[in-house]
């Protein structure tokens, strides 16, 4: 109801400038503050490519914060392209996921307002395998070097994808068993040997690697001895022969 006691006159113009100048302080730093968000944050685009260069479409990609933990997810368009934006600066380690790939990346650095466009390509995935060699065993001979099979460029479908990422993974052509070292055998000594490798595109075995701390040289040395023997079929990505990582870890069981 009206007050027909409350005088109302028009506002004075000194009260308002008064007025306009005070909206003016509270908007000045709000403005800033907005401002300052916008330029302290980066941006971190590319194109996802498998290590033959092809595009990797429909791909999720994740930034993790390593200070702060917070997590980001992109995907890759048609073309393999992805965009991170507003992300605050720091170091970031990134991660994808494509089955058949490594899945961590490694790790980028975001300065504040920067604009990083970088590609990105993804490793195929390592290989794992185990094998257990008592004491008690009987050495089996070395394994002959087998012929495989000839390749059919027609009857591969990784060779006929327009896009990357089809992968063709070896198979074991032939395996042997290490040797267990006669004095250890006789001490009772058992041990596990990891080895680190890569299957070369001619699927044999090379650039060993010890894994396990504190190895004994003697279960090395028959653990190499043996691998390098194995031998596997040729490893393709989208038809194009590649190496491969491998990790093998063998168990020695003392009697």
């Amino acid at each position: 109801m009206l007050n027909v006691h409350v005088r109302r006159t028009p506002a004075t113009r000194r009260a308002c400038v008064v007025v306009v100048l005070a909206l003016l302080a509270l908007a000045l730093p709000i403005a800033s503050f907005v401002a300052s968000a916008q330029t302290t944050a980066a941006t971190f685009s590319g194109t996802l490519v498998d290590a033959i260069g092809r595009v990797l479409p429909a791909t999720t990609l994740t930034l993790s914060n390593v200070a702060t933990k917070d997590t980001r997810e992109a995907t890759s368009d048609q073309a393999g392209r992805f965009t991170f934006g507003a992300v605050p600066a720091g170091d970031y380690e990134m991660q994808a996921k494509l089955m058949g790939f490594d899945k961590a990346q490694g790790r980028l650095t975001l300065a504040p307002g920067q604009t990083l466009n970088r590609d990105v390509a993804l490793q195929i995935g390592s290989l794992e395998e185990s094998m257990t060699v008592s004491a008690g065993a009987a050495p089996r001979p070395p394994a002959a070097p087998i012929v495989p099979p000839p390749y059919d460029p027609a009857a591969d479908r990784c060779s006929q994808t327009a896009t990357g990422g089809c992968i063709t993974p070896p198979k074991p052509l032939g395996h042997a068993a290490p040797i267990y070292p006669q004095q250890q055998r006789e001490a009772g000594v058992g041990a596990i040997v990891r080895i680190v490798a890569r299957v070369g595109t001619d699927g044999f075995l090379k650039d060993f690697r010890v894994a396990s701390p504190a190895a004994d040289p003697a279960f090395v040395d028959a653990t190499v001895a043996a691998l390098r023997q194995w031998q596997f079929t040729t490893t393709r990505l989208d038809g194009v022969p590649v190496e491969a990582n491998i990790t093998v870890t063998t168990n020695f069981v003392a009697p």
